[in-house]
């Protein structure tokens, strides 16, 4: 997974889009990489987005134990039909 983008990195992909549009090469929109996100509340916001390709689980999570957000996350999963990915 590559790291978010930087600022730098995020000036220089904007700034060749625009020297792009200037010299009249086709315009499309520039595709912003894909980064890694984590914690309960957000993957599961990406999930009802339906944003999410890929949810991975730790093998060590007790959803009973460690809150009831876990489960309500494990059923969303399943609605949404995402790949859920958990090491045992």
């Amino acid at each position: 997974m590559a790291l978010p983008e930087t600022q730098l990195q995020k000036k220089n992909r904007l700034k060749a889009k625009a020297e792009a549009k200037v010299a009249k090469k086709e315009d499309g929109p520039t595709k912003k990489p894909n980064t890694l996100r984590a914690g309960t509340n957000t993957v599961t916001k990406l999930v009802e987005q339906k944003k999410a390709q890929l949810v991975v689980i730790a093998h060590d999570v007790d959803p009973i134990e460690v809150n009831n957000s876990i489960i309500v996350f494990y059923d969303i999963l399943h609605f949404f039909k995402i790949r859920a990915i958990s090491k045992s």
